[in-house]
């Protein structure tokens, strides 16, 4: 694929918690299937609209726990994707001269070019940005959040 054939699709949310924190829901493609309320195997990680009509194909998957990566290649029928989810640790915020710890989790999907890639990317974009809110809202409830 080259630049030109791709559609990008880029989300991210900062929580206020620890990358360990962020982890116990996050640690490994189990969990964040979980997340993206996509059904697993040994063969493929599903995420379907509510019309069942988008199915990922995973051809390959690496979680990277020292880099805190998750990367699945695989296909949307004729659409090649690329995706990784990324969390990195950072500074929420300064107040009152305390530090408090914060998460900034980042999701990216590369689609290549394919006859249903329009909608493909609307599931995909609606998948990320739901996982983020979901994921945003748990973290909020943490009792070890503050």
């Amino acid at each position: 694929m080259t630049t030109m054939e791709l559609t990008l699709i880029d989300n991210q949310v900062v929580v206020a918690c620890s990358v360990d924190e962020a982890l116990q829901l996050l640690d490994g493609p189990d969990q964040i299937a979980s997340w993206f309320r996509a059904a697993r195997d040994e063969t493929s990680t599903v995420i379907t609209s509510r019309c069942g009509d988008c199915v990922l194909e995973r051809t390959s998957e690496r979680w990277l726990p020292t880099d805190q990566v998750l990367t699945v290649d695989g296909r949307i029928g004729d659409i090649a994707v690329h995706a990784h989810l990324t969390l990195m640790a950072v500074v929420h915020s300064i107040s009152n001269g305390h530090v408090q710890p914060g998460t900034e989790i980042w999701v990216h999907a590369e689609l290549g070019r394919g006859s249903h890639t329009r909608r493909a990317a609307r599931i995909i974009t609606a998948a990320f940005a739901h996982g983020l809110e979901h994921i945003r809202l748990e973290l909020d409830r943490s009792p070890n959040v503050g």
